[in-house]
């Protein structure tokens, strides 16, 4: 089912006068970096603790499956250092491995 409305040829005045015109204006780079700025403050603005820590982390998962491990073991070891990434490793254990195999 699809919903189609046609314009009053006969509007009266304040048919009108409710419609506003919009033009868009074409922003210099500058001005569309202050664009860009100013929202995305908005959306951080709009988040609460749990939506951002979400947002943070599917992020970062989305940058690191471009990664291979050797990317990885670089990523974390100048993020942190060679013994996080030990550490991680350790962390992931036999069972982990094995599932991969």
């Amino acid at each position: 089912m699809n919903y189609t409305q046609n314009a009053n040829p006969n509007a009266t005045s304040s048919e009108l006068d409710a419609k506003v015109i919009i033009k868009h204006r074409t922003l210099n780079s500058f001005q569309l970096q202050i664009l860009k700025n100013l929202y995305c403050q908005t959306i951080i603005d709009s988040m609460d603790y749990k939506d951002m820590e979400q947002f943070v982390y599917q992020t970062l998962q989305e940058d690191f499956d471009k990664q291979n491990q050797m990317e990885m073991k670089e990523e974390i070891e100048l993020s942190f250092d060679s013994e996080t990434y030990r550490e991680l490793l350790n962390s992931i254990g036999e069972s982990e491995e094995e599932k991969n195999n």
